[in-house]
């Protein structure tokens, strides 16, 4: 779910991380999920109600499963 100034949409009670670095740094990721998760985010005002962003948010939200999936948290887009 994306958000005013969220330029990283994970929420668990709230924004989990402000940035890419962040991401990659305390979660782990690639840094090319990072970044598409980032780019994701920052246009989410603009692009937000398309068929093709919720398509791409769900691609986001498999591959931060697939690289997570040794740590058994569960990720879910809400729209």
């Amino acid at each position: 779910m994306g958000d005013y100034g969220a330029d990283v949409p994970l929420w668990h009670n709230g924004l989990m991380f402000t940035g890419p670095d962040e991401l990659v740094e305390h979660l782990g990721v690639s840094r090319g999920l990072a970044e598409d998760l980032t780019a994701w985010g920052r246009v989410w005002e603009e692009r937000d109600g398309q068929p093709s962003y919720g398509a791409e948010a769900q691609r986001l939200v498999q591959r931060l499963a697939t690289e997570l999936e040794h740590l058994g948290y569960r990720f879910v887009y809400v729209p």
